[in-house]
């Protein structure tokens, strides 16, 4: 048997197509990158996948025109963060219950070596879809050793038994979303790539551990699946409205309008399921979208100001230094100093990456 290969179920009808093979998704296997696109067009990435220093990186838009379900065997344990970017899926192992993903929301599991995983996906929408599979060594260096909500999780990583982090889904929130889309969009070479990926993947990782963590503190991990199904629909449209019209000026009340619930509603059930109040969060979107701005399509200030809705530049500026704690126009200064710490960054990503002696 192969370390790791999938099979679809006989009687499931469609059958997804991956464009790499089975071998090629070894974790012991030396780097390989893969990615697949349906037109010439460089926004059409259909599929990629990556395999770097015990490391696996798979990213896929899939359509069923029937329920499908992916059967996978696996020799080698692995922690796994499943992102669900678009639609739903379900995964679990043979003798335990199924476990669900819903749109913009994560997970972690540990599935130990010689388990089948099955992943099941529903008849629709496109799925859209990201997976990232670690040697239990890597995740045990990023995961602390210390008294916390995910102690259990790490625990059963080292006791090599099947586990999820979080009894539900977990939201994602914009600087996650941010890195997912740099993981997935990175056109870096290849002698920088492995070193790009392994950072990003770290940092997701940790963003994770600690939104679990705060959520946990704040008795709030299971509150997404406590909100109704139409509840939550309306918190994510309005999130997604937020990541796409973070331009224009909202209220309350019309983004509770937008999506027919009322103004009380939409704040406390937005608190709940994403940790943050609707204010805070397009605060974070304008933030980022702006520093993507100054820094990737060198625009002025006053410019990238009224691109993300502020009609006024000081105002914009005040409100860039309260995010990142410098003002835009030294935003480039900020990440050159950075570069003073690249050895110790080099230096750490070494350490965390190395494989025991």
């Amino acid at each position: 048997m192969l370390k790791f290969g999938f099979s679809v179920d006989e009687h499931y009808a469609i059958k997804p197509i991956f464009h790499y093979t089975e071998r090629f998704l070894d974790l012991d296997e030396h780097p390989k990158y893969l990615e697949y696109r349906s037109t010439n067009d460089e926004r059409d990435l259909k599929e990629l996948a990556y395999v770097i220093d015990g490391m696996r990186i798979r990213y896929a838009k899939l359509s069923f025109q029937e329920i499908s379900e992916l059967h996978i065997h696996n020799e080698q344990p692995f922690v796994q963060l499943r992102v669900n970017l678009n639609d739903q899926s379900v995964v679990y192992v043979e003798g335990d219950k199924p476990h669900v993903l819903k749109s913009q929301q994560y997970n972690l599991l540990f599935f130990p070596k010689g388990k089948q995983i099955i992943d099941r996906f529903p008849a629709g929408d496109e799925q859209e879809i990201l997976r990232v599979d670690l040697q239990p060594h890597l995740f045990l260096k990023y995961c602390p050793a210390l008294k916390s909500g995910f102690q259990f999780f790490r625990e059963q990583v080292i006791e090599s038994n099947f586990s999820v982090l979080s009894k539900n889904g977990l939201p994602l929130n914009t600087q996650m979303c941010e890195i997912i889309r740099d993981i997935i969009s990175c056109r870096k070479s290849d002698l920088f790539r492995h070193i790009y990926l392994k950072v990003k993947i770290a940092e997701l990782l940790l963003l994770q551990l600690e939104q679990f963590e705060q959520l946990r503190i704040g008795g709030r991990e299971n509150t997404v699946m406590v909100l109704k199904e139409k509840e939550l629909q309306r918190v994510q449209r309005v999130k997604e409205i937020l990541e796409n019209q973070y331009h224009l000026d909202h209220t309350l009340l019309s983004l509770a309008r937008n999506v027919g619930t009322n103004d009380a509603s939409l704040k406390k059930h937005f608190k709940q399921a994403f940790g943050v109040t609707v204010f805070s969060y397009l605060n974070e979107v304008r933030m980022l979208r702006a520093k993507a701005l100054l820094l990737q399509e060198n625009e002025k200030v006053a410019v990238v100001a009224g691109k993300v809705g502020y009609k006024h530049a000081t105002h914009f500026s005040a409100a860039f230094k309260k995010y990142f704690g410098y003002l835009p126009t030294r935003i480039k200064l900020a990440c050159v100093s950075c570069l003073f710490d690249v050895s110790a960054l080099l230096s750490g990503i070494e350490m965390a990456f190395a494989p025991y002696a």
